[in-house]
């Protein structure tokens, strides 16, 4: 007499694997886009924020910007320097 597990058993040895598949010879690529992609729009410059910022995009304009903010902070240094030298 037969077992449920040995039907079982024969059942599986039964079904014939599938071979393995052998490894292609050259990977295939994934297809190219018509067009580039981009990972985000490109920024479109506004025509002016503000009405000083168009004054600031030549380069004689950021050089007044630089100097402006380098002689803010001297002035600050000045007056901390002059605060600490008082009794």
């Amino acid at each position: 007499m037969v077992t449920v597990e040995q039907a079982y058993i024969a059942k599986v040895r039964a079904v014939e694997v599938p071979p393995a598949r052998a490894p292609a010879s050259a990977p295939v690529a994934a297809p190219t886009p018509s067009r580039p992609l981009r990972a985000r729009p490109p920024v479109q410059p506004e025509p002016g924020i503000l009405g000083f910022s168009r004054y600031t995009r030549g380069r004689r304009g950021s050089r007044l910007f630089t100097l402006f903010f380098v002689c803010v902070y001297a002035l600050i240094l000045v007056q901390l320097i002059v605060t600490l030298l008082q009794p």
